[in-house]
């Protein structure tokens, strides 16, 4: 299933990657917080902190991105189907 708020989108990810919780706490996650927020958050953290993770919680995670994106597109893969239509 979808995250459909901030702190669904944020317990999956601490499910997944404990340590998440230190580095955006069950605090900041308001009924106003956006998905982006808590993307953005763990975008930081993964990228400070990718070397220390499990085979377990990379697979874990590409898991859950896999499921997020099969009917998704982002607006990443929208600019790239753009530049390779124009190119």
């Amino acid at each position: 299933m979808r995250p459909q708020t901030a702190k669904e989108l944020w317990t999956v990810l601490t499910d997944i990657f404990p340590g998440f919780s230190v580095h955006c706490e069950d605090e900041e996650i308001q009924p106003d917080t956006t998905l982006h927020f808590v993307m953005s958050d763990f975008t930081t953290y993964f990228g400070r902190n990718r070397d220390t993770f499990s085979e377990s919680q990379l697979r874990k995670l590409a898991q859950f991105k896999s499921f997020q994106s099969a009917d998704a597109v982002t607006p990443c893969e929208t600019r790239l189907r753009f530049e390779r239509s124009n190119s």
